[in-house]
Protein backbone atom coordinates (compact mmCIF):
# COMPACT_ATOMS: atom_id res chain seq x y z
CA UNK A 1 0.00 0.00 0.00
CA UNK A 2 3.04 2.77 0.57
CA UNK A 3 4.56 1.82 -2.46
CA UNK A 4 1.11 2.45 -4.84
CA UNK A 5 0.31 5.61 -2.26
CA UNK A 6 3.80 6.85 -3.31
CA UNK A 7 3.66 6.25 -7.04
CA UNK A 8 0.09 8.07 -7.02
CA UNK A 9 1.86 11.02 -5.07
CA UNK A 10 4.95 10.86 -8.08
CA UNK A 11 2.64 11.00 -10.57
CA UNK A 12 -0.14 13.31 -9.11
CA UNK A 13 3.16 16.10 -8.85
CA UNK A 14 4.13 15.26 -12.27
CA UNK A 15 0.67 17.10 -13.69
CA UNK A 16 0.52 19.75 -11.09
CA UNK A 17 1.80 23.34 -12.24
CA UNK A 18 4.85 24.61 -10.68
CA UNK A 19 4.70 27.73 -8.60
CA UNK A 20 6.75 31.13 -9.37
CA UNK A 21 7.91 32.69 -6.56
CA UNK A 22 9.04 36.43 -6.39
CA UNK A 23 12.47 37.23 -7.90
CA UNK A 24 13.13 34.03 -8.84
CA UNK A 25 13.11 32.59 -12.46
CA UNK A 26 10.92 29.61 -14.15
CA UNK A 27 12.63 26.33 -12.98
CA UNK A 28 14.10 24.91 -16.01
CA UNK A 29 13.35 21.38 -17.22
CA UNK A 30 15.78 18.25 -16.77
CA UNK A 31 16.67 18.27 -20.75
CA UNK A 32 17.93 21.86 -20.73
CA UNK A 33 20.83 22.85 -22.30
CA UNK A 34 22.78 25.86 -21.62
CA UNK A 35 23.70 28.09 -24.92
CA UNK A 36 25.07 30.91 -23.15
CA UNK A 37 28.50 30.66 -24.57
CA UNK A 38 30.50 32.39 -27.13
CA UNK A 39 33.34 30.90 -29.73
CA UNK A 40 36.43 32.62 -30.54
CA UNK A 41 36.27 31.11 -34.07
CA UNK A 42 35.54 28.89 -36.76
CA UNK A 43 36.69 25.68 -38.18
CA UNK A 44 35.80 24.88 -41.88
CA UNK A 45 36.70 21.49 -43.80
CA UNK A 46 38.91 22.24 -46.31
CA UNK A 47 37.11 23.30 -49.44
CA UNK A 48 38.28 23.17 -53.32
CA UNK A 49 37.72 26.83 -54.41
CA UNK A 50 37.61 28.19 -58.24
CA UNK A 51 36.89 31.14 -59.97
CA UNK A 52 35.64 29.30 -63.52
CA UNK A 53 32.68 27.54 -64.09
CA UNK A 54 32.43 24.11 -65.13
CA UNK A 55 32.85 23.28 -68.99
CA UNK A 56 29.76 22.08 -70.72
CA UNK A 57 31.70 18.44 -71.16
CA UNK A 58 32.21 18.23 -67.75
CA UNK A 59 28.20 19.65 -67.15
CA UNK A 60 26.71 17.50 -69.46
CA UNK A 61 28.54 13.70 -68.36
CA UNK A 62 27.82 14.81 -64.40
CA UNK A 63 24.13 15.07 -65.22
CA UNK A 64 24.11 11.80 -67.88
CA UNK A 65 25.62 10.17 -64.75
CA UNK A 66 22.44 11.12 -62.13
CA UNK A 67 20.43 9.47 -64.58
CA UNK A 68 20.99 6.22 -63.08
CA UNK A 69 19.99 7.81 -59.23
CA UNK A 70 17.35 5.82 -57.04
CA UNK A 71 16.37 9.33 -56.26
CA UNK A 72 12.96 10.38 -59.25
CA UNK A 73 14.09 14.20 -58.33
CA UNK A 74 17.28 13.87 -59.01
CA UNK A 75 16.69 11.80 -62.81
CA UNK A 76 13.98 14.76 -62.95
CA UNK A 77 16.23 17.91 -62.56
CA UNK A 78 19.20 16.37 -64.41
CA UNK A 79 17.09 15.35 -67.06
CA UNK A 80 15.83 19.03 -67.52
CA UNK A 81 19.50 20.12 -67.26
CA UNK A 82 20.16 17.52 -70.07
CA UNK A 83 17.51 19.23 -72.52
CA UNK A 84 18.83 22.49 -71.52
CA UNK A 85 22.59 21.95 -72.35
CA UNK A 86 21.22 19.87 -75.81
CA UNK A 87 19.32 22.71 -77.27
CA UNK A 88 22.21 24.89 -76.60
CA UNK A 89 24.02 22.23 -79.02
CA UNK A 90 21.74 22.26 -81.07
CA UNK A 91 20.93 18.50 -80.49
CA UNK A 92 24.35 17.00 -80.25
CA UNK A 93 26.29 15.47 -77.14
CA UNK A 94 29.37 18.30 -76.64
CA UNK A 95 32.25 15.78 -76.58
CA UNK A 96 33.10 12.87 -78.62
CA UNK A 97 32.78 10.52 -75.43
CA UNK A 98 29.94 10.57 -74.71
CA UNK A 99 28.69 8.83 -78.00
CA UNK A 100 24.39 8.47 -78.63
CA UNK A 101 24.63 4.93 -77.59
CA UNK A 102 25.81 6.07 -74.59
CA UNK A 103 22.86 9.09 -74.27
CA UNK A 104 20.20 6.65 -75.24
CA UNK A 105 21.44 4.16 -72.53
CA UNK A 106 21.07 5.98 -70.12
CA UNK A 107 17.97 7.78 -71.15
CA UNK A 108 15.59 5.04 -72.51
CA UNK A 109 14.99 3.10 -68.81
CA UNK A 110 13.20 6.12 -67.40
CA UNK A 111 10.49 5.83 -69.67
CA UNK A 112 8.93 2.91 -67.56
CA UNK A 113 9.44 5.35 -64.71
CA UNK A 114 6.41 5.99 -62.10
CA UNK A 115 7.35 9.54 -61.86
CA UNK A 116 5.22 11.30 -64.38
CA UNK A 117 7.42 14.33 -64.40
CA UNK A 118 10.32 12.38 -65.22
CA UNK A 119 8.74 10.34 -68.23
CA UNK A 120 7.70 14.02 -69.42
CA UNK A 121 11.26 15.08 -69.54
CA UNK A 122 12.45 12.09 -70.92
CA UNK A 123 10.29 12.82 -74.20
CA UNK A 124 11.19 16.04 -74.48
CA UNK A 125 15.12 14.72 -73.93
CA UNK A 126 14.55 12.78 -77.16
CA UNK A 127 13.01 15.45 -78.88
CA UNK A 128 15.20 17.25 -78.54
CA UNK A 129 18.72 15.13 -79.64
CA UNK A 130 19.35 15.86 -83.31
CA UNK A 131 17.32 13.23 -85.84
CA UNK A 132 20.29 12.61 -87.72
CA UNK A 133 21.47 11.13 -84.09
CA UNK A 134 18.57 9.42 -83.69
CA UNK A 135 17.89 7.51 -86.90
CA UNK A 136 20.33 4.94 -86.47
CA UNK A 137 19.21 3.91 -82.75
CA UNK A 138 15.75 3.43 -84.10
CA UNK A 139 15.07 0.08 -82.78
CA UNK A 140 16.66 0.41 -79.98
CA UNK A 141 13.93 3.67 -78.81
CA UNK A 142 11.21 1.38 -80.47
CA UNK A 143 12.32 -1.37 -78.10
CA UNK A 144 12.03 0.56 -75.29
CA UNK A 145 8.90 2.27 -75.70
CA UNK A 146 7.30 -1.51 -76.65
CA UNK A 147 8.16 -2.37 -73.41
CA UNK A 148 6.79 0.83 -71.88
CA UNK A 149 3.42 0.35 -73.65
CA UNK A 150 3.00 -2.90 -72.14
CA UNK A 151 3.38 -1.48 -68.56
CA UNK A 152 0.39 -2.24 -66.09
CA UNK A 153 0.26 1.64 -65.30
CA UNK A 154 -1.69 3.24 -67.68
CA UNK A 155 -0.34 6.54 -67.50
CA UNK A 156 3.12 4.89 -68.54
CA UNK A 157 1.48 3.04 -71.73
CA UNK A 158 0.07 6.36 -72.69
CA UNK A 159 3.12 8.18 -72.30
CA UNK A 160 4.46 5.23 -74.26
CA UNK A 161 2.39 5.47 -77.03
CA UNK A 162 2.90 9.28 -77.09
CA UNK A 163 6.94 8.65 -77.85
CA UNK A 164 5.71 5.90 -81.16
CA UNK A 165 3.59 9.20 -82.33
CA UNK A 166 6.79 10.73 -81.99
CA UNK A 167 8.48 8.49 -84.04
CA UNK A 168 5.78 8.44 -86.51
CA UNK A 169 6.18 11.81 -86.73
CA UNK A 170 10.04 12.17 -87.94
CA UNK A 171 10.70 8.93 -88.61
CA UNK A 172 7.97 6.71 -90.04
CA UNK A 173 9.10 5.46 -92.99
CA UNK A 174 12.40 3.63 -91.53
CA UNK A 175 10.17 2.44 -88.46
CA UNK A 176 7.94 0.52 -90.48
CA UNK A 177 10.62 -0.93 -93.04
CA UNK A 178 12.86 -1.70 -89.89
CA UNK A 179 13.71 -5.19 -89.01
CA UNK A 180 10.66 -5.97 -86.71
CA UNK A 181 9.06 -3.08 -87.01
CA UNK A 182 5.87 -3.61 -89.02
CA UNK A 183 4.96 -6.83 -87.03
CA UNK A 184 5.84 -6.07 -84.16
CA UNK A 185 4.55 -2.20 -84.04
CA UNK A 186 1.05 -4.14 -84.91
CA UNK A 187 1.50 -6.13 -81.96
CA UNK A 188 2.09 -3.82 -79.42
CA UNK A 189 -0.77 -1.55 -80.75
CA UNK A 190 -3.58 -4.46 -80.99
CA UNK A 191 -2.64 -5.41 -77.42
CA UNK A 192 -2.73 -2.33 -75.90
CA UNK A 193 -6.29 -1.67 -77.53
CA UNK A 194 -6.85 -5.09 -76.41
CA UNK A 195 -7.92 -6.30 -79.95
CA UNK A 196 -7.42 -10.36 -80.37
CA UNK A 197 -5.29 -11.53 -82.75
CA UNK A 198 -6.06 -15.14 -84.34
CA UNK A 199 -3.61 -17.18 -86.52
CA UNK A 200 -4.25 -20.76 -87.53
CA UNK A 201 -6.14 -21.13 -84.63
CA UNK A 202 -4.14 -19.65 -82.00
CA UNK A 203 -5.09 -16.24 -79.73
CA UNK A 204 -2.74 -13.35 -78.81
CA UNK A 205 -3.85 -10.47 -77.29
CA UNK A 206 -7.22 -9.52 -76.75
CA UNK A 207 -9.25 -10.77 -73.78
CA UNK A 208 -5.89 -12.70 -72.12
CA UNK A 209 -4.27 -11.71 -68.88
CA UNK A 210 -2.76 -9.18 -67.39
CA UNK A 211 -1.93 -5.71 -69.04
CA UNK A 212 -3.85 -7.29 -72.44
CA UNK A 213 -7.21 -6.51 -71.18
CA UNK A 214 -8.99 -4.01 -73.23
CA UNK A 215 -9.10 -1.01 -71.01
CA UNK A 216 -12.74 0.65 -70.27
CA UNK A 217 -14.76 2.27 -73.77
CA UNK A 218 -14.32 5.68 -75.05
CA UNK A 219 -11.30 6.15 -72.51
CA UNK A 220 -8.33 8.31 -73.50
CA UNK A 221 -6.07 5.83 -74.25
CA UNK A 222 -8.00 4.40 -76.51
CA UNK A 223 -7.73 7.51 -78.31
CA UNK A 224 -4.27 8.20 -78.73
CA UNK A 225 -3.64 4.66 -79.37
CA UNK A 226 -6.06 4.87 -82.21
CA UNK A 227 -4.30 7.99 -83.43
CA UNK A 228 -1.36 6.17 -83.84
CA UNK A 229 -2.48 2.72 -85.24
CA UNK A 230 -4.26 5.21 -87.92
CA UNK A 231 -0.83 6.87 -88.27
CA UNK A 232 1.02 3.57 -88.56
CA UNK A 233 -1.17 1.28 -90.87
CA UNK A 234 -1.41 4.89 -93.16
CA UNK A 235 2.55 4.75 -93.56
CA UNK A 236 3.16 1.26 -93.85
CA UNK A 237 0.25 0.32 -96.06
CA UNK A 238 0.29 3.49 -98.57
CA UNK A 239 2.28 4.21 -101.74
CA UNK A 240 6.05 5.09 -101.39
CA UNK A 241 6.72 8.58 -102.04
CA UNK A 242 9.89 8.07 -104.54
CA UNK A 243 12.46 10.64 -105.22
CA UNK A 244 12.97 11.45 -109.10
CA UNK A 245 16.45 11.71 -109.34
CA UNK A 246 17.48 15.31 -111.49
CA UNK A 247 19.64 14.32 -114.14
CA UNK A 248 22.31 17.18 -114.82
CA UNK A 249 22.80 18.59 -118.27
CA UNK A 250 25.52 16.48 -120.04
CA UNK A 251 25.19 13.42 -117.39
CA UNK A 252 23.02 10.94 -119.42
CA UNK A 253 25.86 8.65 -119.50
CA UNK A 254 25.82 5.35 -117.17
CA UNK A 255 26.69 4.79 -114.48
CA UNK A 256 24.61 8.52 -113.36
CA UNK A 257 21.84 7.32 -115.24
CA UNK A 258 21.58 4.14 -112.64
CA UNK A 259 23.34 6.35 -110.03
CA UNK A 260 20.99 5.15 -107.10
CA UNK A 261 21.89 1.84 -108.04
CA UNK A 262 25.98 2.17 -107.35
CA UNK A 263 25.71 4.40 -105.04
CA UNK A 264 26.64 3.98 -101.54
CA UNK A 265 23.50 3.49 -99.23
CA UNK A 266 22.10 5.81 -97.01
CA UNK A 267 20.15 3.57 -94.77
CA UNK A 268 21.70 1.81 -91.85
CA UNK A 269 22.73 -1.55 -92.20
CA UNK A 270 20.81 -2.17 -96.12
CA UNK A 271 21.19 -5.91 -96.63
CA UNK A 272 19.98 -6.71 -92.35
CA UNK A 273 16.52 -7.78 -94.50
CA UNK A 274 18.45 -10.69 -95.63
CA UNK A 275 19.49 -12.16 -92.71
CA UNK A 276 22.71 -13.57 -93.91
CA UNK A 277 24.48 -13.90 -90.42
CA UNK A 278 21.47 -15.39 -88.61
CA UNK A 279 21.33 -18.40 -87.43
CA UNK A 280 18.62 -20.49 -87.50
CA UNK A 281 14.94 -20.02 -88.88
CA UNK A 282 13.68 -16.27 -89.25
CA UNK A 283 9.96 -15.55 -87.89
CA UNK A 284 7.93 -12.53 -89.50
CA UNK A 285 9.05 -10.69 -86.24
CA UNK A 286 12.57 -10.30 -87.18
CA UNK A 287 12.11 -9.38 -90.90
CA UNK A 288 12.31 -6.71 -92.03
CA UNK A 289 9.57 -5.55 -95.27
CA UNK A 290 10.71 -2.48 -97.08
CA UNK A 291 7.78 -2.33 -99.65
CA UNK A 292 4.12 -1.53 -98.96
CA UNK A 293 2.97 -4.81 -100.91
CA UNK A 294 4.81 -6.99 -98.77
CA UNK A 295 3.76 -4.92 -95.24
CA UNK A 296 -0.21 -5.88 -96.75
CA UNK A 297 0.79 -9.26 -97.40
CA UNK A 298 2.12 -9.77 -93.30
CA UNK A 299 -0.87 -7.79 -92.03
CA UNK A 300 -3.04 -9.97 -93.67
CA UNK A 301 -1.63 -13.49 -93.87
CA UNK A 302 -0.64 -12.56 -90.02
CA UNK A 303 -4.08 -12.10 -88.55
CA UNK A 304 -3.82 -8.46 -88.35
CA UNK A 305 -6.57 -7.29 -90.83
CA UNK A 306 -10.01 -9.12 -88.89
CA UNK A 307 -8.60 -8.49 -85.85
CA UNK A 308 -8.24 -4.18 -86.88
CA UNK A 309 -11.51 -5.04 -88.57
CA UNK A 310 -12.96 -6.22 -85.52
CA UNK A 311 -11.78 -3.18 -83.11
CA UNK A 312 -12.68 -0.84 -85.17
CA UNK A 313 -16.11 -1.89 -85.69
CA UNK A 314 -16.66 -1.48 -81.70
CA UNK A 315 -14.81 1.75 -81.78
CA UNK A 316 -17.21 3.21 -84.46
CA UNK A 317 -20.30 1.99 -82.56
CA UNK A 318 -18.84 3.99 -79.30
CA UNK A 319 -18.77 7.02 -81.17
CA UNK A 320 -17.17 10.47 -80.10
CA UNK A 321 -13.64 10.75 -80.46
CA UNK A 322 -13.00 7.37 -80.00
CA UNK A 323 -15.42 6.94 -83.05
CA UNK A 324 -14.05 9.31 -85.28
CA UNK A 325 -10.76 7.86 -84.81
CA UNK A 326 -11.63 4.87 -85.51
CA UNK A 327 -13.58 5.80 -88.32
CA UNK A 328 -9.95 7.45 -90.18
CA UNK A 329 -8.48 3.76 -89.32
CA UNK A 330 -11.79 2.25 -90.97
CA UNK A 331 -10.84 4.73 -94.38
CA UNK A 332 -7.46 3.30 -94.35
CA UNK A 333 -7.83 0.51 -94.27
CA UNK A 334 -10.43 0.49 -97.60
CA UNK A 335 -8.50 2.87 -99.78
CA UNK A 336 -5.48 0.57 -99.36
CA UNK A 337 -7.81 -2.49 -99.70
CA UNK A 338 -9.62 -1.00 -102.45
CA UNK A 339 -6.81 -0.46 -104.25
CA UNK A 340 -5.38 -3.66 -104.15
CA UNK A 341 -8.30 -5.22 -105.77
CA UNK A 342 -10.07 -6.34 -102.62
CA UNK A 343 -13.20 -6.93 -101.65
CA UNK A 344 -13.64 -3.79 -99.67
Amino acid sequence: MGSSAKKKREKKQTFQKAKLKVGKGKPLPDNHTSTAFQTRKIVLSTQSLSISAPTLQSSFAHHLSLLTSTSPSHRRDSLSHLIHLLRQLSGRPPTTSISTRLLLSRVLPNLSSPSRSVRANTLTLLRAVDPVLVAPHLQTIFLALRSAATNLVADIRMDALRGVDWLLQGFAGELVAARGGWVRGLRMLCAVLGWEVVKDGVRTGGNGKGWSKPSKAGSKEDLVALQVMGRFLEKGLGKEEREEEVEEPGTDVWPVTYGSWVRVPQRVDPFRRLGLFETGAIGPEDMAFEVSEERWDIFVEEGFMDAVKRGIEKGRKEGGDVGRAAGIVYKILHDTDKSRGGSE
